[in-house]
């Protein structure tokens, strides 16, 4: 029987869902015995950093790979924007569709470099002359809360700003940058503090950091361009440093190799960075020795290293000496040929798990050690479905396929749909390199939401973005359309292995290529321009495309104006009869009798039901694909041409007070039109 989708429950369900899932279009590559055991060393280390700047670039791939990779430690990056108001040298997307490429290609990096990956909901408005004028434009408090928030829910034991603030918080240099390390210093004195942002407390808990570093000097990675330093020149050899910190800095090895991946940190570093295509950052890796310096900023002093004074294995956890214990054989034991010869010690270390207290990284290392474990067995999920688009209220089809490819005896149990509070029961011994599968078919409730960006879900202002739902604040991207869980029994312990839907298509050129599920509207909406120009009081054609994506839809179309502006026909009634068909209809637009500027609204009605997207497809071969379904708008500006021709012949004496430039992007920014968005800068 087919069941329905519990909206409210696939709410609380994507929720849950966001941490393990991100990046999940990655669950078909091979994970070889030397990625397994380094995963198993690092699951030994429990040292956490989290670097703050402002843009995607800005953070310290070296650093990130070393941390990751070389040390075992959990790093992630906090860009405060997404790269919205910069260039694209791949292609026309800007403004947001860029923002929305440019997260995809810090998912990309942090996936090479081994790094996590946080946003605020500050936008990137262009080029800023000061920290002063970014605070004003980003909303400082509601961004300094989002980094409050990221640092309780993550539990950094240490913080990296790779732009000291300027003196007095101004001067040179992007205001981007110094803005974000102001504003991380800042979350760094206030996250351990219960009387700021209360609300966040109850899912959070405060959360003090040891301390805070930057750039010191020499190295790989830094330090910033010298328009961003702080007030002393790190170029010099004299590093400024908080009370009790050694003058010279901390001074870090960058460059080492590691052998179970085959590549040195600057090696990993140069592919990570390589993965900002966007903005032309391809890389070349480094080799060899690569000392590099810091300095602390905040917090307590440090003379040695990162982590001076701070416990990073499972000492640090209450009872994890055993653990400790368990992980050093496990990694001694570990059978590079046999990787299966593992799995009794990694039941144990899941059974010691359970009994811990939790925080953060025990949740982290418990995630961490089901994919080792779900590696070591051989052990292949996925669920597929024959297109990668839905309309709600349509009728999914499943498929869901596992594979053992070990000896070790495995049960799978079931599949459940925690959306639904549902599961298809299973009950089946898994053999050897056989493959099951087993079908569903479940109902997409009418009201789900449209997929797309859960940050452009509402419009923000200029500076930030406007976010609803505070538990995907600092999340990278959606959760999955429609969460999955197959669940298996391994020597009396389950294993739940969360998954999503998607769509795998045989590309002759590209090969095999995954694309997530998406829910999309049953028609979408195109104005062949964007923006239409006319007289006062005068009349204008204006056509307007309608698509359908779901046979046989019938509606009507209309297009919404401000008062003032009038339109005729009031609307068009439509039918198509099948997906993919198109039909276009013209209104006649008559602007009001003096000079206005107006945005208008395309609005289709199905089946009682509002539809107001277009849809905006992108596609890169180094990214996964990018589907977003803004509004169908067009801007009319009714202006008196005679006028207006007069009035620039009396100004064209008169020097330009801007750069002129759109690589260098106009400063000033801040009288921006908030009705422009992000691009209103590059004008």
């Amino acid at each position: 029987m087919n069941k329905p989708f519990s909206v409210a429950r696939l709410h609380i369900a994507l929720i849950v869902c966001l941490v393990c899932l991100a990046g999940s279009f990655t669950l078909a590559e091979p994970i070889p015995s030397s990625a397994i055991l380094q995963e198993l060393r690092s699951f030994g280390e429990l040292g956490t950093v989290l670097l703050i700047a402002a843009h995607p670039d800005d953070e310290n791939t070296r650093l990130i790979a070393y941390f990751a990779r070389e040390r075992g430690y959990r790093i992630a990056y906090l860009s405060l924007t997404r790269g919205d108001g910069g260039q694209n040298l791949l292609g026309s997307e800007l403004g947001q569709a860029l923002g929305a490429i440019r997260t995809q290609e810090l998912l990309a990096a942090r996936r090479v470099d081994g790094g996590e990956q946080f946003f605020t909901r500050a936008i990137d408005f262009g080029f800023s002359k000061s920290s002063d004028e970014t605070l004003r434009m980003w909303d400082r408090q509601a961004v300094l809360g989002d980094i409050v928030r990221i640092i309780r829910s993550y539990q950094p034991d240490v913080l990296f700003v790779p732009f000291p603030p300027q003196s007095g918080g101004g001067g040179g240099g992007h205001g981007h940058h110094a803005a974000a390390s102001i504003l991380g210093l800042e979350a760094f004195n206030l996250a351990g503090d219960p009387r700021s942002y209360p609300e966040q407390l109850g899912e959070l808990k405060p959360w003090q950091p040891k301390r805070v570093f930057t750039h010191a000097g020499r190295g790989p990675g830094g330090p910033p361009p010298a328009g961003a330093r702080g007030p002393n020149p790190a170029g010099s050899g004299a590093a400024s440093s908080a009370p009790g910190s050694p003058a010279g800095g901390i001074v870090l090895d960058l460059g080492g190799f590691n052998a179970l991946l085959g590549e040195s940190s600057g090696e990993i570093a140069a592919r990570s960075r390589s993965m900002h295509k966007s903005q032309g950052f391809g890389s070349v890796g480094t080799r060899g020795a690569a000392p590099s310096e810091f300095r602390v900023i905040a917090g307590e002093p440090a003379a040695q290293d990162f982590f001076d004074g701070i416990e990073t294995t499972w000492r640090r956890v209450p009872g994890g000496e055993q653990m400790a214990r368990l992980t050093q054989e496990a990694v001694q034991a570990f059978d590079p040929r046999n990787p299966a010869k593992s799995v009794p010690a990694l039941l144990a270390m899941r059974r010691l798990l359970a009994t811990l207290p939790d925080s953060a990284v025990v949740a982290a290392r418990g995630r961490q050690l089901d994919r080792i474990l779900q590696a070591c067995l051989g052990l292949f999920v996925e669920t597929t479905v024959p297109e990668a688009e839905i309309v709600a209220g349509e009728e999914l089809k499943l498929r869901h396929t596992t594979i053992l490819r070990s000896d070790i005896p495995v049960r799978w149990k079931a599949v459940r749909y925690p959306a639904q509070g549902d599961e298809l029961a299973i009950g089946e011994d898994l053999l050897n390199n056989m493959p099951v599968s087993r079908d569903a078919t479940r109902l997409l409730p009418k009201d789900t939401p449209l997929s797309g960006p859960y940050w452009l879900r509402a419009d923000g202002t200029v500076g930030a973005y406007r976010i609803e739902t505070p538990a995907l604040v600092g999340r990278p991207e959606n959760p999955p359309a429609v969460p999955v869980e197959l669940a298996f029994e391994i020597d009396g312990q389950t294993l739940l292995i969360r998954d999503e839907p998607l769509r795998v298509i045989a590309d002759t050129t590209k090969g095999e290529i995954r694309r997530r599920l998406e829910v999309i509207p049953p028609v979408t909406l195109r104005f062949p321009r964007d923006v239409v120009l006319l007289r006062p009081g005068a009349s204008r054609a204006v056509t307007v495309e309608v698509e359908a994506t779901l046979a046989n839809t019938a509606g009507s179309v209309r297009i919404d104006a401000p008062d003032g502006w009038k339109l005729q026909p009031g609307r068009h009634d439509f039918s198509l009869s099948t997906a993919g068909e198109r039909a276009r209809f013209t209104f006649e637009i008559t602007a009001p009798g003096q000079p206005a500027k107006a945005r208008l609204a395309l609005v289709a009605e199905v089946a009682g039901k509002q539809y107001q997207n277009r849809l905006v497809d992108i596609q890169y071969d180094h990214i996964p694909r990018v589907l977003l379904q803004p509004q169908a708008r067009l801007t009319a500006v009714s202006l008196d041409l005679v006028a207006l021709v007069a009035g620039a012949s009396k100004q064209t004496h008169r020097p330009s007070q801007g750069s002129g430039s759109r690589r260098g992007r106009a400063a000033g920014s801040a009288g921006v039109s908030p009705a422009l968005g992000p691009q209103a800068s590059r004008l």
